[in-house]
This record gives C-alpha cells, structure tokens and sequence, in this order.
C-alpha cells in the first residue's frame, strides 16, 4: 500500500510524547531528549507528515527507519545513565543517534552506507551534537577485529535491524556489565527484541518485546 501524501502532518510530537507516557514510558531524560530532536527532521520529505506517526519509513539505500516509538523502546532498553560509551550499529536516518547523545557520554554510528551515513553526520553537525562519530564500515568486521584486540569499547551496544542471532563479535567488544539491545529475526519482517547483559563470563538474556525490522546487512556497500 502507498504512503498517503499530504502536506498536514497525521500526528503531532505532542501526539507522540502522550502516546509514550501512555504506554508506561516515565524515563524524564529520555522523554526530553525526544522533546528537544525532532524527528522529523531526520525523515525524507516526501514523508515528512507521517514522522510522528507509527509506521516504518522510506529512507535511501532501500533501508527502513522504525517508527519514533520504537527507537524510544530501544533506547530505553539500554538503561543509560549519561556515563556510557555506545555504539549504534545502523546510522540509518542518525535519529537514534541523536537521541543517543542526549543520553550518553559518546556515540559511535555505523552503516554500509555511505549515503546514510554523510546525510546523518551532516545532519547531526547542524545540530551540533559533538559526542557523536559516525563512519561507514563492515558493522561485523570491524567488530570482530576490535574483538580479536581485546578491546571492550562500549558500555551499550543497540541496533533496530535483525540478527539470526545476536554475534558473539558483538559480545565480544562489550566492556564487563554492558548491555547489548538489538532484534533477533524469525522471519517476514517479524523480529523479537532481545537484551542481553554482560555478568562477568556470562551473559543473562532477556526478551523485551516485538517488532518488525529488516535484516543486518552485513558487508560494505559499494555504490551507496
């Protein structure tokens, strides 16, 4: 079904933000991180009625952004308390990203896009949101090589595309009680959220909730 063009916007923030409280959201830091970035700002024009609505949109590259929601639920999953080093693994739009620099000390972005990626950081530096890097990369190879270093580089790792499986590479770069948030796909779109915390050697596992997302592409892309 296509998207309904319209120059109105179908919701508000004010829509979203009561929506969010409605469903139980009280985290104050993060309820005014999406007060202050807008997120329709980070959505393509054509679509820009539907920022606040609840359905995934269009972005270049055939990828997808989550609906504002969602990228809320995953935030808030990662229980941060301002002092923590995040890796965001799917620039995408750079929404989640920004929200993410309200809420932490740094933030590291990365997608095989380089189109996504240049838009976002463009976008962001506007915003003078400085505690954000972003970079094209091979999400999984690069992890792995950080891995292979020993190196725990993040307190917070969290994605909104699907894994088969959450990759011990990914593990594997958490600093010790660190938290990874990220979907695991069951197929048709459908993906479970999962959370797992790093205790040591072991890892306790959570299911969170539901939603739909697109796979983890892995590798760079080429043209894009």
């Amino acid at each position: 079904m296509a998207l309904r063009r319209s120059s109105r916007p179908i919701f508000s923030k004010a829509d979203h933000l009561a929506r969010l409280r409605a469903e139980g959201m009280t985290n104050t830091r993060l309820l005014e991180a999406v007060e202050t970035i807008r997120h329709d700002q980070f959505v393509p024009v054509e679509h820009v009625h539907l920022a606040w609505g609840s359905a995934a949109l269009p972005l270049p590259c055939g990828q997808l952004m989550p609906p504002p929601s969602k990228t809320a639920q995953l935030i808030e999953a990662l229980n941060l308390s301002g002092s923590e080093a995040v890796l965001d693994i799917g620039t995408g739009s750079g929404y989640q990203a920004a929200l993410l620099s309200k809420l932490a000390r740094k933030v590291h972005s990365v997608d095989t896009f380089r189109t996504l990626v240049e838009a976002a950081q463009t976008l962001c530096g506007k915003l003078e949101l400085d505690n954000v890097t972003f970079a094209q990369g091979d999400i999984l190879a690069s992890s792995r090589k950080q891995g292979q270093g020993g190196q725990a580089l993040y307190d917070r790792i969290i994605c909104d595309s699907a894994f088969d499986d959450l990759p011990r590479d990914l593990i594997d770069v958490l600093a010790s009680g660190g938290i990874v948030v990220a979907p695991v796909f069951e197929g048709e779109g459908k993906a479970t959220v999962m959370r797992l915390t790093k205790v040591g050697s072991r890892f306790e596992r959570e299911t969170l909730f539901k939603m739909h997302a697109t796979p983890i592409r892995a590798g760079l892309a080429e043209s894009l």
